[in-house]
C-alpha cells in the first residue's frame, strides 16, 4: 500500500514535474494504476476489508453464543450468561477447544453490534416532565438513616424539585407531587414515571398500565397524563435519572446533619432555587430565565389541595389502641372498643370518627413502636390515680421527667394518695394546652416553689397571654348590697417607691 509521502512524490513528479503516469510508474517502481490513484487522491491510505476474517476457532460455534445471548434478554438481568459462563458451557456441551479470552473478544463484539440507538428528544414549554425516587444517607435528629428523594424535572426549563421521605409509599408519593406543583406554581401536562408499584398494579410491555384507583383521582383532579416507561428502560426519562445522582453528589456530600425532614426538606428547595442560576450545556439561557416562560404554558392549580393520605379502618381495643403497620396510636378513652378511621398521611396520622378527628399523631417509622398521648388517659387516672406511676403513656412520654420531679415535690407536701391526684390534675391540663407548654409551666412551678394545678394553669395563662377567666361567686344575701370601690392596683407600686398617694 503506499503511503502519504509515496503519494507526494508521485502527485509532485506528475503535477510539478509534468512527467508522464507511464516515467513516473517506472522510476518510481509502481503500477500505473497506483501511479494514477494516488494523482486522483492525496488522503492518507485507509485499508478496507473487502470479505469478513476467517476465524476458525469460533465461527463453529457463533451461532450457539449469538443464540444464548438473544434469549438473555428475557431472562431476569442478574441471571444473564457472563463471556465465564458461556466459555464453560461450550467446552462441557460442544466441546469447545478454543481459550477464554476468544470467546471474551466476541462476546464483547456481539453486545458493541447490538447496542441499542436512542433518539434525542425536546420538548414544549409546559409540555412533560419526569419524576423519579432516589436514596441517599443523611443524619436526622443525630441517627445516620437513608432518606428517599422524589425529584422532578420539567422536560423544557429542566426547573427541578427535590424532596426527602421516609418511605416512597403512596401517600408519600402523592405529597411529593402536591408539593412540587405547590413550588412550580403549576401543573405540566404529562408526567414520565418507571413502574412504581405506589401508582400501577402491574407493567406490562408498552406504556399501558392498569394505574390504582387513588393515584387516577389524584390525576385526575390536577389534570395532568401519566406515562410509563418500558420495564428495564430507564433512558426514557433520562433527565431525572441524572437529577438524582446530581442531587446527591452536589447537596448531599458530605453526609449533613439536620434536625427532622422539616429542616432537610426546607435545604433542598433552597439549593432547588438556587439551582435556576445555571445554564445547562446545550442551553442558551439559565435555568429560572426558560422557566419564566415555560410558567405560564403550564396547567394552573385547582383552587383547592388535594388531601394526600390512605384510609384504613381500624378497631381500638379495651386499651385505647388502634393498630396501624405494625405500630400503636392512642385514642380517647370513650372510643375503646370503637369502630375507626385512620388517615395515613406521610409525616402523620389522624384517626377519626364518622364525623370528626378524635386523635392526631405524628407518624411512627419503624416496627412495634408507640404513640400512647397521656390526655387520651384522663378519665382512667381520675378512676385509678395509683397507675399514675407505672403508666405508659406518661412513662413513655418525652417530658415524664418532668412529671415525676413534680409528682416527687408532691409527695413531699401531702400524702402519696394527694400527690397522685395532684399529678392527675396537672397532666388534665394537656387537653387544653400543648404538652410542651404544660411542662414549661411545671418546671417554672418547680422553680417558683409552687406545684399545684392551679399554679401551673396561671403559668400558662401568663405564658400564653391568655386573660384569666373569674367565674360567678356564690354571693351571701347579707353583703349583696355592700358596694367596694375598685382600686388601681398600680397605686401599690408608688408605695413600694415612697411616692405619697
Amino acid at each position: 500500500m503506499v503511503q502519504v509521502d509515496e503519494k507526494e512524490r508521485i502527485r509532485n513528479a506528475y503535477y510539478l514535474q509534468e512527467r508522464s503516469i507511464r516515467e513516473i510508474a517506472r522510476c518510481m517502481r509502481h503500477s500505473r494504476r497506483t501511479v494514477r490513484k494516488a494523482i486522483a487522491d492525496a488522503s492518507p491510505p485507509v485499508y478496507m476489508r473487502t470479505k469478513p476474517r476467517s476465524c476458525p476457532v469460533i465461527d463453529p460455534v457463533r451461532q450457539i453464543i449469538d443464540n444464548w445471548i438473544e434469549e438473555d434478554a428475557n431472562r431476569p438481568r442478574k441471571q444473564r450468561h457472563t463471556a465465564h459462563r458461556i466459555y464453560e458451557r461450550l467446552c462441557d456441551e460442544h466441546g469447545f477447544v478454543g481459550s477464554e479470552p476468544t470467546v471474551r473478544r466476541y462476546v464483547r463484539s456481539f453486545k458493541k453490534r447490538s447496542v441499542e440507538q436512542y433518539v434525542p428528544l425536546c420538548f414544549e414549554p409546559g409540555e412533560d416532565a419526569q419524576a423519579d425516587f432516589g436514596e441517599a444517607r443523611v443524619v436526622l435528629d443525630g441517627e445516620e438513616r437513608t432518606v428517599h428523594l422524589f425529584c422532578l424535572q420539567l422536560g423544557y426549563s429542566h426547573r427541578r424539585f427535590v424532596m426527602a421521605l421516609p418511605f416512597e409509599k403512596q401517600e408519600a408519593l402523592l405529597e411529593a407531587h402536591a408539593r412540587a406543583f405547590d413550588f412550580l406554581g403549576g401543573v405540566p401536562r404529562r408526567i414520565s414515571y418507571d413502574n412504581l408499584t405506589t401508582a400501577t398494579h402491574r407493567a406490562i410491555r408498552g406504556d399501558k398500565r392498569r394505574e390504582v384507583d387513588s393515584f387516577v383521582a389524584f390525576r385526575s383532579h390536577y389534570l395532568f397524563a401519566s406515562h410509563f416507561c418500558n420495564p428495564s428502560e430507564a433512558h426514557e426519562k433520562g433527565q431525572v435519572e441524572n437529577l438524582v445522582g446530581y442531587s446527591r453528589r452536589n447537596w448531599l456530600v458530605p453526609v449533613p446533619r439536620f434536625r427532622d425532614f422539616e429542616e432537610l426538606n426546607a435545604y433542598l428547595v433552597a439549593k432547588c432555587l438556587a439551582d435556576d442560576g445555571r445554564v445547562i450545556f446545550g442551553m442558551r439561557r439559565s435555568i429560572g430565565e426558560m422557566f419564566e416562560e415555560e410558567s405560564n404554558a403550564l396547567l394552573p392549580l385547582p383552587v383547592r389541595r388535594y388531601e394526600c393520605f390512605r384510609l384504613h379502618p381500624v378497631r381500638a381495643n379495651k386499651m385505647g389502641i388502634v393498630r396501624f403497620e405494625s405500630n400503636s396510636y392512642s385514642v380517647p378513652g370513650e372510643f375503646s372498643r370503637a369502630d375507626l378511621f385512620l388517615k395515613a398521611y406521610f409525616d402523620r396520622v389522624q384517626i377519626c370518627d364518622v364525623s370528626r378527628v378524635i386523635a392526631s399523631h405524628r407518624r411512627l417509622c419503624g416496627r412495634e413502636l408507640e404513640s400512647l398521648k397521656p390526655e387520651h388517659y384522663l378519665g382512667a387516672l381520675r378512676m385509678k390515680p395509683g397507675s399514675v406511676e407505672y403508666a405508659r403513656p406518661i412513662k413513655q412520654s418525652e417530658f415524664a421527667p418532668v412529671y415525676f420531679r413534680l409528682l416527687a415535690r408532691l409527695k413531699e407536701v401531702m400524702p402519696e394518695s394527694a400527690a397522685r391526684k395532684g399529678l392527675v390534675r396537672v397532666l388534665e391540663l394537656t387537653a387544653a394546652y400543648p404538652e410542651e407548654l404544660v411542662a414549661e409551666a411545671i418546671e417554672l412551678a418547680l422553680i417558683y416553689g409552687s406545684c399545684d394545678a392551679d399554679a401551673v394553669k396561671n403559668l400558662l395563662i401568663q405564658t400564653t397571654g391568655e386573660s384569666a377567666v373569674v367565674g360567678e361567686a356564690n354571693v351571701p344575701e347579707r353583703v349583696a348590697d355592700v358596694q367596694v370601690d375598685v382600686r388601681d392596683v398600680r397605686v401599690f407600686d408608688q408605695l413600694l417607691c415612697g411616692v405619697g398617694l
